[in-house]
């Protein structure tokens, strides 16, 4: 939605290509050592089943237990920082998030707490003006502790590294304005985890060597895997308002 809002705004404004188009073709670097997340993380867990009879009165019986639900939260913390390379026909982008997250529900009575690291890497080229496909890599680290009702707490630590493909597009709307958006899929051919990231964002740069980022990001995974060789599953989303410094030269 805000691509498109900010596409027709740019459109309707008459923007002549001049200012659309960067006037240098040579290599530009920013580096971002400064970019804050204020993400909402909502997660639906299901953890290792519980072998009947159940250690507690009223939790059930006829078979086993297989302790989960959903929780959401308010907002929680995160940060990175990342390297962007580009020039008119080639883009490389190196970053590392980590994003510190909690949620719980009363009913059922679930706690959910994750640690999440991210690192990636991207290489893309430009199909046309101002778009540009890409394939990378991506390692994921999870550290996720769940509680269920009054059972004991589940700690999984998932370690994933998935090949990703996806798409920037990135026009510049003036002299000093620039959107940034781009959009990813991650486990390309995997069986037991997946991942979407998108983010978009508007960036300003009132001198040659800093640019203001201000836009929205949203992430998404799915884990399976075994604790005490008994299933376990995470599908983790987050999403919400981020702000960055660069540094472009």
């Amino acid at each position: 939605a805000l691509i498109l809002a900010l596409t027709v705004a740019w459109l309707s404004a008459g923007v002549s290509p001049a200012l659309a188009q960067s006037s240098d073709d040579g290599w530009r670097t920013t580096v971002y050592p400064i970019y804050g997340w204020l993400p909402l993380f909502g997660a639906d867990v299901r953890l290792p089943e519980i072998p009947n009879p159940p250690p507690c009165d009223g939790c059930g019986d006829g078979g086993p237990l297989v302790p989960g639900g959903n929780v959401s939260s308010n907002l929680n913390g995160a940060a990175f920082a990342a390297v962007l390379v580009e020039n008119k026909w080639v883009q490389a982008e190196a970053n590392f998030l980590w994003a510190g997250l909690s949620a719980d529900a009363e009913r059922p009575n679930l706690k959910v707490e994750v640690d999440t690291i991210l690192a990636g890497a991207r290489l893309g080229v430009r199909v046309v003006p101002n778009l540009f496909v890409y394939g990378g890599v991506r390692h994921v680290g999870l550290n996720v502790k769940a509680t269920a009702l009054v059972f004991d707490e589940v700690q999984w630590k998932p370690r994933i590294w998935e090949p990703l493909v996806g798409a920037s597009f990135t026009p510049r709307l003036s002299s000093r304005w620039r959107l940034m958006a781009k959009a990813d899929y991650g486990g390309v051919g995997a069986d037991n985890h997946s991942s979407y990231s998108a983010t978009a964002a508007l960036e300003w740069q009132p001198l040659r060597h800093l640019a203001v980022d201000l836009g929205y990001g949203f992430f998404q995974i799915t884990v399976d895997g075994t604790v005490a060789q008994k299933p376990i599953r995470l599908e983790q989303t987050t999403h919400g308002p981020i702000v960055g410094i660069g540094i472009p030269f």
